[in-house]
């Protein structure tokens, strides 16, 4: 806007405090630091969005499902069908009048535009056919109405049996796992690990020998995937020069991030697993494989996480200690860098060992 007044040559800027006359060169240092500030404003911003994106990324773990008690297992009742639809509405004898006279109305004054009579002169005629029209309008009104409830009671029997199917399914399937089904089990905890969803590329596998220790081989993405390696810096000038993080602070989002994945799964298996009482999470890192010789997929720590320990992390709080209370393999170096553990025999096979770091040095 300052730029476009300067050029109307009818138009003086002039200081308010002092009432001087603005040069031209004043005015173009005016708004150079008008521009300036603003794109500092702009960029600043971005780097905020940024940030607050990497602590969204880094708590996507949060909350934490509530894990019923095993009671809650044991009276599970199946849930009442409830209709979502409402049914349609009775038809209305007076609505359905008063459209009938309306259109009966409008016919006779389209019939006859240019009538300069009073109105009363024809409302006998437009009485009396309105008499006419409202019995059959009455009886399609009713038909309509009770085609539509038809339906309506069609589509929620079918629901309904729908539902109690469902039910009756789902108290079959807690019932088995209250019998320690280990097939049921195995089934249960599949689905629930389907079910969940991670704002970015990994997966989880299952294996159960025994329902009361479930195993679970989670195949993580590697730092650099899913953890910048870079922040923005401001300058003067409003651009945004990107410099490098510190390694220990990278590395320790990584593990954040990781860790609270193996806990958020853990909780969720809990959530549908009455007998379950451990949860072992094993985590290895995808990697690419640059020669047939290399080692893939390096294991980076093995969790045990008990049913009554989830509770401890509902605050977010991933002090190592709490893990290391838990009797979790982990190792990393001074640096907070991630480095492998040994292959868990019960994943031999699936993935193997490496003696190679992970993250970043």
């Amino acid at each position: 806007e300052l730029r476009r007044l300067m050029q109307d040559p009818r138009l003086t800027l002039h200081d308010p405090v002092s009432g001087r006359k603005y040069s031209r060169v004043q005015l173009e240092a005016i708004l150079r630091r008008a521009e300036t500030e603003k794109a500092v404003e702009e960029a600043q911003a971005k780097i905020d969005q940024r940030a607050k994106e990497l602590r969204a990324l880094l708590d996507f773990w949060l909350p934490l499902p509530e894990v019923p008690s095993l009671s809650s297992f044991e009276n599970v009742v199946p849930t009442a069908f409830a209709a979502t639809v409402p049914p349609p509405i009775p038809p209305d004898r007076g609505a359905t009048e008063r459209i009938v006279c309306l259109e009966v109305q409008a016919a006779f004054e389209a019939r006859f535009p240019y009538w300069i009579l009073p109105r009363f002169l024809y409302s006998g005629k437009v009485q009396s056919e309105v008499a006419r029209r409202l019995p059959e309008r009455l009886i399609a009104a009713e038909r309509d109405f009770a085609s539509e409830l038809a339906r309506h009671e069609r589509e929620q029997a079918s629901l309904r049996a729908e539902h109690e199917e469902l039910e009756r399914q789902r108290i079959s399937t807690v019932r088995a796992l209250l019998e320690r089904d280990i097939e049921a089990t195995h089934r249960v905890a599949a689905t629930a690990l389907e079910a969940l969803e991670f704002p970015f590329d990994a997966g989880a596998d299952v294996f159960i020998e025994v329902v009361e220790t479930v195993v679970v081989h989670l195949r993580l993405p590697p730092i650099d995937d899913v953890v910048p390696g870079t922040f923005g810096v401001v300058l003067k000038s409003g651009e945004i020069r990107e410099r490098f993080r510190p390694a220990e602070e990278r590395n320790a989002d990584y593990r954040r991030l990781v860790l609270g994945l193996g806990i958020l799964v853990s909780s969720h298996l809990f959530a549908n697993l009455p007998r379950t009482d451990v949860v072992r999470v094993i985590a290895s890192v995808r990697r690419m494989k640059k020669r047939d010789s290399d080692p893939i997929d390096p294991c980076v720590f093995d969790l045990p996480v008990g049913r009554g320990s989830v509770e401890q992390f509902r605050d977010g709080d991933l002090n190592l200690n709490r893990f290391a209370a838990m009797g979790m393999v982990l190792d990393c170096d001074s640096k907070g860098l991630l480095k492998a553990i040994p292959t868990p025999s019960c994943l031999e096979g699936i993935v193997s060992s490496s003696s190679d770091q992970v993250g970043e040095q």
